[in-house]
């Protein structure tokens, strides 16, 4: 998570005259963070499906 948070960071600072929408960049920087406050900074991105699976109140199963 802590790398992703990195990449995020460096994503963020595109110059703002290439006119690259990024509409989703903020929220994914914020779900970033909270992991990181929930001392999830060295899991890696499933943290992310788990975080959005707390969300919406589902788990997401893996096809078979």
């Amino acid at each position: 998570i802590r790398l992703h948070q990195k990449d995020v960071r460096n994503v963020k600072q595109t110059p703002p005259e290439l006119n690259i929408p990024l509409p989703v960049t903020s929220l994914l920087q914020q779900i970033l963070g909270a992991l990181v406050n929930e001392g999830e900074s060295e899991s890696d991105h499933s943290a992310i499906l788990k975080f959005v699976e707390d969300l919406a109140k589902v788990e997401v199963k893996a096809g078979g």
